[in-house]
């Protein structure tokens, strides 16, 4: 206890005592500081004696227990439980408060402190730069992870975090956390983006000086080198190859293997005769960068082997943890499978929407993708790349014009069953081959850039998809085939793919069975005109197109089947060319026929009454004909043959073959 004479006045908490007791709507948060300090004081001591008090503190204390803060009882002064609620506890917490600012403070400076350290790390033992697309990246120097060559991550990836985190757990065994690496990366990718150099990354092949490049994706970071006089390895010394986590290392391809080993591919992948040279050219140029590659499309019943087939020539080209890619309705992870795989293997696809179809066009033609069709933000980043694709089904999948344009067919039979082996027994069988098979490759794309140019000077016309054509035309030939016959065998193949796809098309079938006088629901000359085997608007068309599918046990209810007139128009247009190719016409209206618009379609070109401009009108497709261009190619191969020893004959098959119009022999 304190005693009487040693005892300071208390400070009221207003100038009077009056003041506090008509204050009927007093507050903890309105008390005076040095009253609530007296009151802390008395909680601390649990008591105080009224004797020992002033009258004028005394009275402060009377006007606090009419606030019911105190309680004055037998001479003592206690705090009651709305003084230690109100003011005593929220006191508390504000001391707790205070130490908690202090902890967080502290640990603030730390994080600044790491921070600071793994940007001065990352500064020394890495480039940061970024690509054509602003996105910032690093390069981690030689030697600085035990391999020889660059080592090259996305900034914000989680190789990069991992790496910085295990380098300052070696230097200075600090354990640093997720907010310091954040804010670091967040510097670092200003300082990629603002200071850095640019490079245009590719993924698993790219263009060098008067060389191609392929990425091996192994941990050693080598790089094959092919140029016209051979081919081996190297290190990457600069930002050229970006990987992604999917990527898997080649097997290591055999140094003395010559072009003709590359056909071992063939032994494991039942191809047709005739389709053998299109089909290994086509895989062998899907290591040439910046061209179109055609979009391989490989078809047939259950059992061909047609999953396992792809398999394979995704593992010669590009090695992948993912093994099947979806397509999904999502067509925004459709673009990022593209983005993140070079060799880009749907499975079992049986049909593909017109924006499903319109991506894999643009990912073979290297249009540029907006970020906006990946993300709804505002913030535009864009993405260019060109892409090899494979895919398989029972059907094919598309028969849009423009796809079909970069397409290549190819039907595989069904397996024979003395000829079926376990899955393990033809894999085994296949990667014993594979080190001779990608060595091959490599010695075949090494001779095929030293006749390139001369390839390219002799034709003059080319198809649509011309790079891929000069580049087979090449390659064939470093692989032992006479001049011409890899493009003879292409055209053919292409012309003969328009017969493929309306074959596989259900619609398309059921127009050919039409135009060929098949059973119709109405009468034709209620229809309109008897020169056509249709005449008449697409809802009855439509009708027609249903009976004969429900006659032919088709279902209709298929995915595929169009179920309005405007699905139906659309589906025609995109056939209309390979229908043509196949003889027949289908005219679509220019103009209004009895206040109707009349499709007419026919087995045989028509250029009667009105309809010769119509029926003769180009593809919707655009450019020429396959006939047009292949009469263009003719007339190439003439002129090489004047200059040719053995250019008569050659030009005495083909006079024969064009002027006869027999396009299955050629």
């Amino acid at each position: 206890m304190m005693e009487t004479e040693k005892a300071k006045p208390i400070r009221p908490l207003h100038h009077s005592s009056e003041n506090i007791e008509n204050d009927n709507n007093l507050k903890p948060k309105k008390l005076d500081p040095i009253l609530a300090m007296v009151l802390w004081t008395l909680e601390k001591r649990g008591e105080i004696e009224v004797k020992i008090l002033s009258e004028e503190s005394l009275a402060t204390f009377q006007a606090l227990e009419k606030q019911d803060y105190v309680k004055i009882s037998k001479g003592e002064i206690k705090l009651t439980e709305k003084a230690i609620k109100g003011i005593i506890d929220p006191l508390k917490k504000a001391g707790g408060d205070k130490k908690n600012h202090k902890a967080k403070k502290g640990e603030k400076e730390k994080q600044k402190n790491q921070t600071k350290k793994i940007i001065e790390y990352a500064l020394e033992s890495c480039e940061f730069f970024k690509d054509v697309h602003n996105r910032a990246y690093v390069a981690i120097k030689e030697g600085i992870i035990g391999v020889k060559g660059l080592v090259i991550y996305p900034l914000n990836g989680r190789e990069f975090k991992q790496y910085i985190a295990k380098r300052l757990w070696e230097h200075e065994e600090l354990a640093v956390g997720v907010t310091a690496i954040n804010s670091a990366v967040n510097t670092l990718e200003a300082i990629a983006v603002l200071d850095g150099e640019t490079y245009d990354l590719k993924l698993r092949v790219a263009r060098g000086e008067k060389a191609i490049l392929y990425d091996t994706g192994g941990f050693g970071r080598r790089i094959v080198k092919i140029t016209k006089n051979g081919w081996g390895f190297v290190e990457q010394t600069k930002p050229i190859f970006i990987r992604y986590p999917n990527m898997q290392a080649i097997v290591e391809p055999v140094m003395e293997a010559e072009p003709k080993d590359c056909l071992k591919l063939l032994k494991h992948i039942k191809i047709t005769t005739k389709d053998q040279l299109p089909f290994i050219c086509s895989v062998i140029t899907g290591l040439i960068p910046d061209i179109a590659h055609v979009m391989l499309i490989v078809y047939g019943t259950q059992g061909a082997g047609k999953t396992t087939a792809c398999d394979m020539m995704r593992e010669t080209l590009n090695p992948s943890s993912l093994n099947h890619l979806s397509i999904s309705r999502d067509n925004s992870r459709l673009i990022l499978n593209l983005l993140h795989n070079y060799v880009a293997l749907f499975d079992n696809v049986d049909y593909l929407t017109r924006e499903q179809s319109d991506i894999l066009t643009r990912a073979v033609t290297g249009d540029t993708i907006s970020q906006r069709e990946l993300y709804s933000n505002d913030e535009e980043l864009n993405y260019k790349y060109r892409r090899v694709i494979i895919i398989n089904g029972i059907n094919i999948a598309s028969t849009k014009a423009d796809f079909q344009d970069r397409a290549i067919l190819f039907e595989l039979e069904r397996i024979p069953k003395k000829e079926r082996k376990t899955e393990e027994d033809v894999w085994k069988a296949f990667r014993e081959d594979l080190p001779a098979i990608l060595g091959g490759i490599f010695a075949t794309i090494s001779g095929a850039m030293g006749v390139f140019n001369g390839v390219k000077a002799e034709l003059a016309e080319l198809p649509r998809m011309a790079d891929f054509a000069l580049w087979g035309e090449a390659v064939a030939r470093t692989l032992g085939y006479p001049p011409m016959k890899f493009l003879n065998a292409y055209i053919k193949k292409i012309i003969n793919q328009s017969k493929e796809v309306v074959e596989a098309d259900m619609i398309g079938g059921l127009v050919v069975k039409l135009a060929e006088g098949g059973k119709k629901k109405n009468d034709q000359e209620t229809l309109g005109d008897g020169h056509y085997a249709f005449s008449g608007t697409a809802t009855e068309l439509l009708e027609e197109i249903r009976y004969l599918a429900d006659e032919g046990g088709l279902d209709i209810k298929d995915r595929s089947f169009p179920k309005s007139a405007n699905a139906l128009s659309r589906r025609l247009r995109e056939i209309q060319q390979n229908l043509k190719d196949e003889d027949i016409t289908v005219i679509f209206p220019q103009k209004r026929e009895d206040n109707k618009k009349i499709i007419k379609i026919s087995k045989n070109k028509v250029t009667t009454h009105d309809d010769k401009e119509e029926a003769d009108k180009p593809p919707v497709s655009g450019g020429r004909t396959q006939q047009e261009w292949v009469e263009k190619v003719y007339q190439t191969l003439k002129e090489i043959g004047r200059k040719k020893k053995d250019g008569n004959v050659m030009e005495t098959d083909l006079e024969k073959e064009v002027k006869t119009g027999d396009m299955d022999k050629l």
